[in-house]
């Protein structure tokens, strides 16, 4: 890259107000007080101070100043010579910094937010406003600004409008920045991109990636759930066999054909949720026609109606109904309860295709209609024989002959009259339910050839139908050619666990489908990543989204070969061997990822494992004072000790854990007023505020065999003996006793060698 085309983010300035009012921050006159964080350690913006007082030139801006130092850099990487790294205590205002940076908060508040940018010995200040109140000319440009937080509780999901910065954290914000349909954004669709795009990267960068993320013998599983099957889960009574049958192993015969009556399960049932929503007139005629040719195969209506009966404890219980399907069970060949629903629904079906049509009565239908309903007086005489049944139902065989007449003149519309039609739709509305499950198990079983053999009826798919039918509700061509392609794939499944090529190819697949009950119900997942691998892994690959959703676009004032990246809270969920490989593993692959640009990365942290690789002059340390940004010095930091960064640099108030220190220090308290009465161990929760001196010995004893530091240990074992010189003569002859016998067995294992 050509040095003039590097941009690199010089500072932030926050001007803050008095006064939220619009008219004063409109006003060039306005006093301000301004806050200036340094991100580089050659380049400093400083106040123009004169008189104590920040000085403004005669258009009432302030003046600023920029410092620059001899400072010679080693460059982490090629393409990133400028990192920084934000160290401080909770609440110092790392992460808000980060913020800041990404959406320029509080431009319309009581502060606003300048970003200072330099090129080529240039310097602006971003955004640009229509107030000038500092002495840097403003320019609408910078670099793509990307965040990635593990902090996610202060994860912003929304882009913003001001900047040109994407949060990365959530995969939301990255799709986004792409514009795909407001269908994608939803969650299911996005979070099968997202593995998509894990998959993906891990692809292309799976040399770099391996030595951090050991995915090479865990791999990518697709795993399918069907909707409840109305019948049976059990593949042997559901059978694809069409290409099943060229399989070899039986165990895979059964995997593939389960997986497989699965995804047509969902298929069939988003068909059928589809028909009993739609309200067209068109499809109503379809509709109609379709529960009709059931009805006229008796012999496949029989087995459908026995199936529902038979295999009945799986069927999608009612929940709305007050009577359950369950109690209308009969025994030996008798279904007539089910099919009585099954035709009821059916004249429901006929007679609101009848009021769509109006006057211009279709009588083609008649007869078709007379014979069902023949079929029906003949199942509730049945019915009415089998006495022993009858107390099942509140059974009024009048009541349901007067129904059968009622429906006879519906279907002759000569003697059709509106109290007819009323007295249909209170019966319809009372039995509405069990008719509908009833009419749905069998149109899901139409799916299937129905044959018997000794054991149980059997169900042989016809993938065929189901596809004829899907042309239908499908809206795209293309959409039902990813439906067919997923079909193929998962005879693969089985194989193809880390074969990422054909995985990318399934996921693309299944993410292009639009039908909500396919997309909930495949599900893609990693298998035995770790929390911290899958961590790195959203990391880098939602990185390499960005990067590949912003390359080739352009955006006004955007220098897109030029990228600010900000990672706040990195440390997060990684083992402290990975905390300590980070700079050295990572900084090479989003170097890769952002191959040929110019990169400045700002990174806010809370392990001192990662401040043993930065360069002192690349740490920023805040703490709390007073709202206010500070500075703080300190020694150097590369390759320092663990323990020293972490007394110093992270504001610890001790090196140990407060209940160790607490504990330590009343053992101190304690021994030192055995040892002189003066002394007091008297705080409410200290551990020998207790009346008996035994337990209070025995309680220092373990204290100070528990400790692990060296120096502390010998010196309360010191003050524990002065406190109990007894025991100091005790240990002693103890002591001498494991010398001696120690002085016997080196001996003995002299003679032994000889």
């Amino acid at each position: 890259m050509v040095n003039g085309d590097k941009i690199r983010l010089v500072a932030m300035l926050e001007e803050r107000f008095n006064i939220l009012s619009d008219e004063v921050l409109n006003s060039v006159s306005l006093d301000c007080d301004f806050k200036i964080i340094n991100f580089l350690p050659d380049i400093k913006v400083k106040k123009v101070i004169e008189n104590d007082v920040h000085k403004r030139d005669e258009n009432g801006r302030y003046c600023f100043d920029i410092e620059k130092s001899d400072i010679f850099q080693i460059p982490y990487r090629k393409n990133i010579e400028d990192l920084s790294v934000i160290v401080g205590e909770n609440g110092s205002g790392k992460t808000t910094l980060i913020n800041q940076i990404l959406r320029l908060t509080g431009i319309k508040r009581n502060h606003r937010i300048y970003l200072i940018f330099e090129a080529n010995n240039d310097f602006w200040a971003y955004p640009e406003l229509p107030i000038k109140t500092i002495s840097f000319p403003h320019r609408f440009e910078c670099p793509y600004i990307l965040k990635f937080s593990n902090a996610n509780e202060f994860s912003n999901k929304d882009l913003s409008s001001d900047s040109n910065g994407i949060d990365v954290s959530n995969f939301n914000n990255v799709i986004k920045s792409e514009k795909f349909s407001s269908y994608v954004k939803k969650q299911k669709s996005v979070s099968l991109k997202e593995i998509l795009n894990q998959i993906k990267f891990t692809e292309e960068f799976s040399t770099k990636i391996k030595d951090f993320v050991d995915y090479t013998k865990k791999g990518v599983i697709v795993q399918f759930q069907g909707k409840a099957l109305p019948f049976t889960y059990k593949s042997n009574e559901l059978l694809y066999l069409d290409k099943i049958i060229r399989m070899k192993s039986d165990a895979e015969k059964d995997e593939i054909n389960f997986r497989l009556v699965e995804y047509f399960s969902v298929l069939i049932n988003q068909m059928i949720s589809y028909s009993h929503l739609k309200r067209v007139q068109s499809y109503r005629e379809n509709f109609l026609n379709f529960h009709l040719t059931l009805v006229a195969d008796r012999r496949n209506i029989k087995l459908q109606y026995q199936a529902i009966r038979d295999k009945f404890k799986f069927f999608i219980q009612p929940q709305t109904v007050a009577r359950d399907l369950r109690f209308y069970q009969v025994k030996d060949e008798g279904i007539e309860w089910i099919e009585i629903w099954h035709l009821l629904f059916i004249f429901n079906v006929y007679f609101d295709y009848l009021k769509t049509i109006k006057n211009n009565f279709d009588y083609r239908y008649t007869n078709q209609m007379r014979d069902i309903l023949d079929e029906f007086h003949d199942a509730l005489l049945k019915i009415n024989e089998k006495k022993e049944y009858k107390h099942d139902i509140d059974w009024n065989f009048g009541e349901w002959m007067e129904i059968l007449y009622t429906v006879r003149d519906l279907i002759d519309f000569s003697k059709y009259d509106e109290n007819s039609q009323t007295r249909w739709n209170d019966f319809w509305r009372k039995n509405k339910g069990l008719c509908t499950k009833v009419a749905e198990s069998v149109g899901y079983i139409s799916y299937f050839e129905l044959y018997e053999d000794d054991i149980s009826i059997k169900y042989k798919l016809i993938p065929e139908k189901v596809w004829e039918d899907l042309k239908k509700i499908v809206k795209s061509g293309k959409e039902l050619e990813s439906l067919q392609r997923f079909e193929n794939f998962l005879y693969e499944l089985q194989d193809i666990n880390e074969d990422f090529t054909k995985i990318s190819l399934i996921v693309d697949c299944i993410s292009k489908i639009k039908i909500p009950d396919v997309l909930n119900s495949i599900h893609v997942r990693w298998v035995g990543l770790s929390s911290g691998e899958l961590g790195l892994l959203k990391f880098f690959a939602n990185l390499y989204s960005a990067k590949i959703n912003l390359q080739g676009k352009t955006f006004p004032g955007v220098a897109t070969t030029n990228y600010v990246l900000l990672f706040d809270e990195i440390d997060l969920g990684l083992h402290p061997e990975w905390q300590r490989k980070w700079i050295s593993r990572a900084l090479p692959i989003i170097e890769k990822i952002f191959d040929g640009k110019h990169l400045q990365v700002i990174i806010t942290t809370h392990s001192p494992i990662f401040l043993s690789d930065i360069y002192r002059e690349n740490i920023l340390f805040l703490s709390k004072d007073n709202e206010e940004f500070k500075e703080k010095s300190f020694e150097k930091t590369f390759g320092q000790n663990i323990y020293t960064l972490f007394k110093n640099s992270f504001f610890l108030n001790d090196v140990m854990g407060e209940y160790a220190f607490n504990t330590i220090k009343d053992t101190i308290e304690y021994l030192s007023f055995k040892v002189n009465s003066n002394s007091s161990y008297s705080r409410e929760e200290s551990l020998y505020n207790n009346s008996d001196e035994i337990i209070n010995e025995k309680i220092a004893k373990k204290v100070i065999d528990s400790v692990g530091e060296t120096i502390i240990a010998n010196q309360l074992k010191e003050l524990f003996y002065k406190a109990f010189p007894n025991k100091n003569d005790e240990i002693s002859e103890i002591q001498n006793q494991i010398n001696q016998l120690q002085i016997k067995l080196r001996q003995l294992e002299e003679e032994h060698s000889q």
